[in-house]
């Protein structure tokens, strides 16, 4: 079951990373959030997480994040290649079930796969 852990290699840490992702990255919309892919040339893909308090206390964005978190642990590896996300969380996640914002998650990646598919 260690496939399917959120190591520390998997996470974007430092606010260099996250610039990095936001200026060279490929932004994809969504209701819920916008998604910021860029390849990272690493054997995993890492993911980052960006919800102010505009989208509601700390226990709604906490909430939030942990959806994310499983939703990216879960399909980690459907995303290729390996490549850096950055979610930014928009204010109408915070009403949405676990489900509606995993299908949005799947949605946005796989639209980022086809993208490199092509190229």
């Amino acid at each position: 079951m260690k496939q399917f852990g959120f190591s520390w290699e998997e996470r974007l840490h430092t606010r260099k990373e996250y610039l990095d992702v936001y200026r060279n990255g490929y932004r994809v919309f969504a209701p819920y959030f916008v998604l910021y892919f860029r390849e990272n040339g690493r054997t995993r893909s890492r993911l980052g997480i960006a919800a102010s308090r505009k989208v509601g206390p700390p226990v709604v964005r906490n909430r939030i994040r942990r959806r994310l978190r499983e939703s990216f642990r879960m399909n980690k590896r459907g995303i290729l290649p390996c490549s850096d996300v950055v979610v930014n969380v928009r204010r109408c996640a915070a009403a949405a079930t676990f489900q509606e914002l995993q299908g949005e998650f799947l949605r946005m990646v796989s639209r980022w796969n086809r993208r490199k598919q092509r190229s």
